[in-house]
């Protein structure tokens, strides 16, 4: 990495100071294409709708591109142009908001293409003072004193667009191609007379460049998301599959590798695979042996291992009877010719009552589909009950008519084989109550269906708001909300939603005034991305740990408040990091804090028209606004109201490591506090007063 080296009494040069800025972004590109490779990524970028109110607008996020570009294709400054192409980090630091316009013509929808690119900008023209050698003591404005302005500052920034699709009839609409230079990034489909965008009509492009953030990786590795490949696109005994842009992209061949993959055609014989290009290899049974014919089957989740010269298949299926050997496994076989829920399986030959203990595995092709409670009778030696591993009830239309189905008996009645009530989401067909209540609640006796013991069944209040966010989570995404009603009393717990896609959550306290979050040296409530939550009604604090926060957004994810309180807040009442949202709303201040708002690391919290009430004098460490590598947004339109502003004593604002703090015109004093505010500009802070 190149460094200008300058000496003392040594006339200083343009180039020195142009070069501080170009070596800087040079060597930064070249570690960004070491750790990203050569292709096109995009970081943060998300889209959703508005909120806490849908309508036709979609907000994107704050977040980054990395794009092959010249360093300088125009000039710059005294350097001129520079051609060599490099890795450049484009920024795109505060969210904005698109508009969609639904088609006019009844009965058509149009798609909508989200496209992002790099692109350099000049900014901060302004006419700049030059060296007059006849007379320094009055510089010419102007080169040579001509009264002509200057660029002062070249930006490499995220361009992000909306491109219009053409409107068709619905369900034939089209979605408009990739513009040279741009990567797409997302799709929206809108209808005629449509007044909202909803999550459902947004949909991330397969191909689209987003790479996976450190705090996402285990999930990914959790998901299998990076060995699984999709469907097949090749022939019967000569697969083909191919890696999508989001997912690693094998380069060669290595022991230990794994794929996975749908079948398209079942196998006649000898089969090989070809990934990503790399050249056919021999599928081989583990045994050593090559696959024989039936060992894939068309639609079959085909699970292959490369040892070095082939690859082998686990989970190969194999022919022939109920005798086994290292290579064949035969499972007992039949198509159910029972009703709904009660299966009837008459294998042949027969199983007898002899044959029918514990450790007994059957497959049967289901005739209907499963709806609950089930049964099934098994060459007529009598009912037994079908539940899942852990003992209760299929799900509603989780196992469907045609799908082959795989029990085992366990002495009393059949599992089927490796399952369990926690693998499958429930479908909300409205919205749902989950009732809390620390008195008399139990997370082990009661299901939260009742905000009071009924006496009958399950049906009673949970104890714990943690144990009402884990079976929230077992619905699935929908657009209904889950709402935790949270009785009186004091919560001693840290309450925070999983990191994987799940319903809209609300929590609703009973009031701020008899529902207390304490969560010791925890943050107090917090949303993970790509989720939302919304909370209301209730008071937080923590024992002052200034890395423990208050309402907290990360990686993505998006909080709505209103009819909030705090007590002593170690670090921000309202944060949000790593691309989250606060939407922080009307709350009443009677501890202090590091701060009232925080936005880190391209996380952003818009301050609107709520009103913030300071019912005792507090204190706030660093700054009642304080943005590092984030954003506080304040609305200069609907500024809020803050009572009891003088109750407030630290600093006004504080702006570190590239954060932004953006009043719009209310002034450098507009925010409480009783010391000036801060920017620290030589590490890139800024407030936009």
């Amino acid at each position: 990495m190149d460094r200008p080296i300058v000496y003392s009494a040594a006339l200083p040069q343009t180039t020195d100071v142009l070069n501080v800025g170009k070596f800087g972004m040079v060597g930064t590109a070249w570690l960004s294409q070491a750790l990203l490779g050569p292709n096109t990524v995009v970081a943060g970028l998300t889209c959703q709708p508005t909120s806490p109110t849908a309508s036709l607008n979609v907000v994107i996020g704050p977040g980054s591109i990395y794009q092959l570009d010249p360093t300088d294709s125009t000039s710059y400054g005294d350097l001129g142009v520079d051609s060599t192409v490099i890795m450049k980090q484009g920024l795109f630091p505060v969210a904005q908001s698109l508009t969609i316009t639904p088609p006019a013509t009844t009965g058509f929808s149009m798609t909508y293409l989200v496209e992002a690119a790099l692109q350099d900008t000049d900014s901060g023209i302004t006419v700049l003072s030059y060296f007059n050698s006849a007379n320094p003591a009055q510089p010419f404005s102007g080169p040579s004193n001509s009264g002509s302005s200057n660029a002062t500052t070249r930006t490499s920034v995220v361009a992000v667009t909306l491109k219009a699709g053409v409107p068709a009839a619905t369900g034939s609409q089209l979605a408009p191609n990739v513009d040279p230079g741009f990567v797409g990034l997302y799709t929206i489909t809108v209808a005629n007379g449509a007044t909202q965008i909803l999550s459902g009509n947004i949909v991330q492009l397969p191909l689209a460049p987003f790479f996976p953030t450190l705090p996402s990786v285990p999930n990914n590795v959790q998901l299998q998301s990076w060995v699984y490949a999709g469907t097949d696109t090749g022939a019967a005994n000569a697969y083909v599959i191919t890696f999508g842009a989001n997912d690693p992209v094998p380069t060669s061949y290595t022991v230990g590798m794994k794929v996975s993959f749908t079948a398209q055609h079942a196998n006649t014989g000898a089969s090989t695979i070809n990934v990503n290009g790399l050249g056919a290899v021999s599928i081989f049974r583990a045994s050593g042996v090559a696959v024989a014919s039936g060992d894939i089957s068309s639609g079959q989740i085909v699970e292959l291992t490369y040892d070095g010269a082939h690859f082998q298949m686990a989970n190969y299926l194999g022919s022939g009877t109920n005798t086994n050997s290292s290579t064949v496994v035969g499972v007992p076989y039949v198509a159910d010719t029972g009703t709904q829920n009660q299966l009837i399986a008459t294998f042949s030959p027969a199983i007898t009552s002899g044959q029918q203990v514990a450790g007994l595995v059957v497959t049967v092709k289901l005739a209907n589909n499963i709806t609950g409670a089930c049964t099934i009778n098994v060459n007529g030696l009598g009912v037994k009950n079908v539940t899942l591993g852990d003992g209760t009830n299929p799900p509603f239309n989780a196992f469907v008519a045609g799908m082959d189905l795989m029990i085992e008996y366990d002495g009393t009645e059949y599992q089927i084989v490796n399952t369990s009530a926690g693998m499958f989401y429930r479908r909300p067909t409205g919205n749902i109550n989950i009732y809390v209540n620390t008195s008399t609640g139990s997370d082990t006796l009661y299901d939260g269906t009742s905000a009071t013991v009924t006496g009958v069944g399950t049906a009673g209040p949970l104890k714990t708001i943690g144990k009402a966010m884990l079976v929230a989570f077992g619905y699935a995404p929908s657009q209904f909300s889950i709402t935790i009603q949270v009785a009186a009393g004091t919560y001693s717990e840290a309450v925070a939603t999983p990191a994987y896609a799940g319903p809209n959550v609300i929590i609703n306290g009973a009031s701020t005034g008899s529902v207390t979050i304490s969560s010791g040296a925890a943050n107090c409530i917090e949303v993970q991305g790509p989720n939302t939550m919304t909370v209301q009604n209730l008071t937080i604090q923590n024992n002052g740990n200034p890395n423990a926060v208050g309402f907290a957004a990360v990686s993505g994810a998006t909080m709505t408040t209103s009819t909030t309180a705090s007590n002593t807040v170690g670090g921000p009442v309202f944060y949000a990091n790593a691309g989250g949202t606060m939407n922080p709303g009307s709350h009443t201040f009677s501890g202090g804090c590091e701060a009232l708002f925080g936005g880190f690391f391209q996380g952003t919290v818009f301050v609107t028209s709520s009103t913030y009430t300071f019912s005792t004098p507090i204190s706030v460490s660093i700054a009642s606004a304080l943005a590092f590598n984030g954003t506080v947004n304040i609305n200069n339109q609907t500024p809020p109201n803050f009572v009891n502003a003088n109750f407030v004593s630290g600093g006004k604002y504080s702006v570190q490591l590239n954060g932004v703090i953006t009043a719009q015109t209310l002034g450098v004093n507009f925010l409480p506090g009783t010391i000036a505010g801060a920017s620290l500009s030589n590490t890139g802070g800024q407030y936009l007063p």
